[in-house]
């Protein structure tokens, strides 16, 4: 049986490279990728020495789900009509020659390259085998846990076919039975289907396999046709450009310091506002610095944003800007129980060093805090400065002249509802449009 075994993994094997080996056929069209799909395989079982059973060949059905770009979810039965029982077997009573083995799995596929045609992945999963008949030593039924890897390789949007192999730990005992699974098999995408009106076109239209042909990647979004995420966001150039309409070129479109991936798959934020909730906080401080929902405003810290002009190199804070500090010192004194951040920002040049302005931030910030201390009386323990120098811009920087409304000194209030002083806000809170 291994024999054949081998056999199948060597067929299989060859027809990949084949396939690679071929000129690409590429198909242009219109409409939604498909999430489900159905497949089939055929399988060498192989089990543990000293179990009543001898290695044997299944089958199985699997329906699967694409959750994501990296993972894909399936269910999967399997079935073993002709199961021999072995010789220790017979050896500890068996009266029967031969069992059926039934087998149901839930697995999760992690997929390294899910965009190209080469498909590898890990999978782990958990389900159970149900023998038909008691044997004397394996449980009739017992829990199954399922590791291994594999690859796919993709013959067209709607055909792929596949080899996997897993360890398949088998038995609720002390000593569970340590089983292999070798299987090769096809899957169909439902609903992928070529339309009817297509283009084909000779050649690696689109290399990288991310949505956008390579004519367009290098003459219209100056995008690397070569690589399918061409700012590390986690989003595909294509998926930017046609779907959540970010920037394919920056990883953080709206400038709220979460990359657009994040905000479309992990927070489920909007990638194009900077405050997604409309809260007064960007989505990034509320995730990173305050723990507040980004999807809920009303959990929102109250942001002060000071356009305040500082001299070139210097942290002294002109007499035109008093008035906008008073407002907060003011607020700060009718609210004992707030607490305020101040941090500094600075917008970025072609020729900015990053821990000069770092440390000039911070002493802006220094300086805003020593300000509201010594002259509005707020004792330091409420207040805390920190810098961040350019890292954390809201707008585009300019390689010339930067961008004004980097330049700025965020002030956080913490422990105050915004309807308490929504007066306040609107006197200080002039910051410039972000663009």
């Amino acid at each position: 049986m291994k024999k054949y075994l081998v056999a199948i993994l060597l067929m299989v094997i060859c027809f990949i490279n084949v396939g690679m080996a071929q000129e690409d056929v590429e198909f242009v069209e219109e409409g939604e990728q498909s999430l489900w799909y159905v497949a089939a395989t055929l399988g060498m079982l192989t089990f543990e020495g000293d179990q009543d059973v001898d290695d044997t060949v299944n089958f199985s059905l699997k329906l699967g789900y694409e959750f994501s770009e990296w993972w894909s979810y399936e269910a999967a039965i399997y079935y073993a009509p002709t199961v021999d029982i072995s010789d220790k077997g017979k050896e500890r009573g068996a009266t029967i020659d031969s069992t059926s083995l039934v087998s149901f799995t839930v697995e999760g596929l992690f997929h390294f390259t899910r965009w190209n045609r080469l498909d590898p992945f890990l999978v782990f999963g958990a389900g159970f085998d149900h023998y038909m008949d008691d044997l004397p030593k394996q449980d009739e039924t017992a829990l199954l846990l399922v590791a291994g890897a594999g690859a796919m390789y993709h013959l067209s949007d709607s055909w792929s076919i596949r080899a996997t192999a897993k360890g398949m730990l088998a038995g609720f005992g002390s000593t569970p039975n340590a089983n292999m699974l070798i299987e090769v098999g096809a899957a169909y995408a439902i609903g992928a289907e070529t339309a009817k009106d297509f283009m084909a076109v000779d050649g690696p239209l689109d290399t990288d396999g991310d949505g956008l042909i390579d004519a367009y990647e290098l003459q219209e979004s100056m995008t690397d046709p070569l690589n399918p995420d061409s700012d590390n966001d986690g989003l595909t150039d294509g998926y930017e450009v046609h779907t959540s309409q970010t920037d394919a070129l920056n990883p953080d479109t709206d400038f709220d310091m979460l990359k657009d991936g994040e905000e479309v798959n992990k927070y489920k934020t909007n990638p194009l506002l900077h405050d997604t909730d409309n809260g007064g906080v960007s989505d990034g401080h509320e995730v990173f610095e305050d723990k507040t929902n980004p999807l809920d405003g009303s959990d929102d810290f109250v942001l002060f944003s000071l356009n305040i002009e500082f001299d070139s190199n210097k942290a002294v804070i002109k007499q035109e800007y008093f008035n906008q500090i008073d407002v907060i010192g003011k607020v700060l004194q009718r609210h004992p129980e707030a607490t305020a951040v101040i941090e500094g920002h600075a917008d970025k040049r072609k020729t900015s060093s990053k821990s000069y302005n770092q440390k000039l931030s911070q002493k802006r910030a220094e300086a805003v805090k020593s300000y509201i201390e010594n002259v509005k009386g707020i004792e330091p323990s409420r207040l805390k400065a920190v810098g961040y120098g350019f890292s954390r811009p809201i707008a585009k920087n300019d390689p010339i002249t930067g961008n004004i409304a980097n330049r700025r000194v965020d002030i956080y209030l913490d422990g105050i509802k915004r309807e308490l002083i929504r007066e306040d806000i609107e006197k200080i809170n002039a910051r410039p449009p972000v663009k």
